[in-house]
Parts: structure tokens; sequence; C-alpha cells
């Protein structure tokens, strides 16, 4: 796994701070990459829809999922959501990782 920050802007860096969470996925991303999982009812693949994923080159957007438990610690238990884009060559480039809010009485992965 190769970690290279190019495709992003201070934007992205400066946004994660309000968010704890995503910014402690980003510390553990090979993890969250590694284990990542489809949710039931969401289709991995998608076309690029924003301007941005087009600019890069993306020619499919894939939506993972990864929950982190601690049972010691309720408020480390949360869902990130992995976006990758996908280059034409097969390259999957980590695009997101966002805390996403889920209903404690579902099960997501």
């Amino acid at each position: 796994m190769y970690i290279i920050m190019r495709e992003s802007e201070h934007k992205t860096s400066n946004s994660g701070a309000y968010n704890w969470q995503s910014t402690y996925a980003v510390k553990h991303l090979e993890k969250v990459v590694k284990n990542a999982k489809a949710k039931e009812g969401v289709p991995v693949y998608s076309l690029p829809t924003t301007n941005k994923q087009k600019s890069f080159k993306y020619v499919n957007i894939a939506v993972l999922f990864y929950e982190f438990k601690n049972e010691k610690c309720d408020y480390q238990n949360f869902t990130i959501k992995l976006t990758l884009g996908i280059k034409n060559d097969g390259r999957h480039i980590q695009y997101s990782v966002n805390k996403v809010d889920v209903d404690k009485n579902k099960n997501i992965l």
C-alpha cells in the first residue's frame, strides 16, 4: 500500500479537524483500507458525480464502510465511509474517509 498525498487540498485537511473520528480513521488508514466492506443495500461502485472526481479522471467510485469498535469506550464506536476513486489502469485512490452517523439499532455491516 502506498500513501501519496497529491490529489488533495488544504480544505480537506482543515475540515478533518472538525470531526476527530475522521482524523482518527486516517491515522489508521491501512486498517480501514484492508478491512472495509460493502454495506448491504448500498451499491459499491458508481460513476463519478462531482466535478472534482471527474477532474481526477476516475472511471468509477467505490464506497466501503469500516466500523471501529471498542468495548471499553463507547465514544470510540463509530463507522467510517471510505470512498475510493478508480483509475483507468485499475489503481484505487483513497478519495475520502469520513465518519458517518448510523442507526445504532441496525447492523451496518
